[in-house]
């Protein structure tokens, strides 16, 4: 009787073991609804244990301490600060989270996967050709260092789509006035990528006063740019993405190695409309428009 005993507590201590050796160290860059929502997600599909650290309670060094203290079989980087921070650690996989235009990782960080904040090219423009039917040439700026590799993949879903994109290159934020006159009259609706070298506050109202001037849509990726004149924003579901990353996580704890995960885009959009542009624009867009799986909310 004693010797059973003695096995099931010493089985008891080894799936203790077990779990302890699965856990996940959640590193979030802020502690805001958007990644929080994100990490929800992640916990819907993956039920391995997590220990949570936000940037900021840490310096650089004390939180490469902290995190190997932990010996975690992964790391989930939320936010492109965690990822820049955690990305030295080169020994231990790692899937990054709400991070827009992650950066092409060296050769030699092969432990290094996520999900994109960005949507999959072809999918943006075949929702922006669900709203605009008609349009033919698609305006763009951008920063070939920053969002060089996700223009060139929507450049080369464009065509499919019956688009020319007309992109024009700037490489700091007092070029973008200039090149937006490059596309006056060039274009029939302006795409936004989350480039930051374009968008600043400054750049950003210039680009609303154009399109305006000009009668121009402009598609965002953010519902934030709406009430500044937007007409559609394409927002990503940052728990439905979490829940991508939450799948990533279990084929790494099923075994599969992480350069045998390639990273993926957000799979779930939500179109948002802002109305009443679309009546000054004299378009007419309904919830019709779009796939039953991206829901359109109107903005008045």
């Amino acid at each position: 009787m004693r010797a059973l005993v003695q096995f099931i507590a010493g089985m008891l201590l080894l799936q203790a073991g077990i779990v302890c050796a699965q856990e996940i160290v959640v590193v979030q860059s802020l502690k805001v609804n958007p990644f929080d929502d994100a990490v929800h997600g992640f916990k819907s599909n993956c039920s391995a244990p997590t220990t949570t650290i936000i940037l900021g309670e840490l310096d650089e060094n004390e939180l490469l301490r902290t995190v190997r203290a932990r010996k975690p079989v992964l790391i989930l980087a939320v936010g492109a600060e965690a990822l820049a921070r955690v990305k030295q650690i080169v020994d231990i996989p790692v899937i990054y989270l709400m991070v827009a235009n992650p950066p092409p990782q060296p050769m030699e960080a092969k432990n290094i996967t996520g999900v994109s904040m960005n949507l999959a090219p072809a999918k943006e423009l075949a929702l922006l050709r669900q709203a605009l039917p008609e349009a033919r040439r698609i305006g763009l700026l951008y920063n070939p260092r920053r969002t060089g590799p996700l223009v060139e993949q929507l450049r080369g879903n464009a065509r499919t789509l019956g688009f020319e994109l007309l992109t024009r290159e700037v490489q700091s934020a007092k070029e973008v006035p200039e090149q937006l006159q490059r596309l006056k009259g060039a274009v029939d609706a302006f795409l936004m990528v989350p480039d930051p070298t374009v968008l600043t506050p400054e750049t950003v109202e210039y680009l609303f006063l154009f399109s305006q001037e000009q009668q121009l849509p402009v598609i965002s990726f953010s519902q934030k740019y709406l009430k500044m004149g937007a007409l559609l924003s394409l927002d990503i579901d940052s728990y439905d993405m979490g829940s991508q990353a939450g799948k990533l996580a279990n084929r790494i704890l099923s075994g599969t190695t992480t350069p045998d995960i390639s990273p993926v885009f957000a799979r779930q959009v939500v179109v948002h409309i802002n109305q009443n542009v679309a009546k000054h624009l004299g378009l007419f867009l309904t919830e019709r428009q779009f796939s039953p799986s991206q829901p359109a909310k109107g903005v008045r």
